[in-house]
């Protein structure tokens, strides 16, 4: 398996979607979810992430 680089995060009004990417710019994993900022203050923001 290849060693992830980084996270990329879009956690908009709507949805959250999460990507693990490696150095050379391809996607381990992905997320999605329709979590987004105004959905994720009732369960709390630390929720949505784990």
């Amino acid at each position: 398996m290849k060693q992830a680089a980084y996270v990329a995060v879009d956690w908009g009004t709507s949805s959250f979607r999460l990507w693990l990417v490696d150095r050379d710019g391809n996607v381990l994993g992905e997320r999605r979810s329709h979590e987004g900022m105004m959905a994720a203050s009732k369960p709390g923001f630390a929720a949505v992430l784990q």
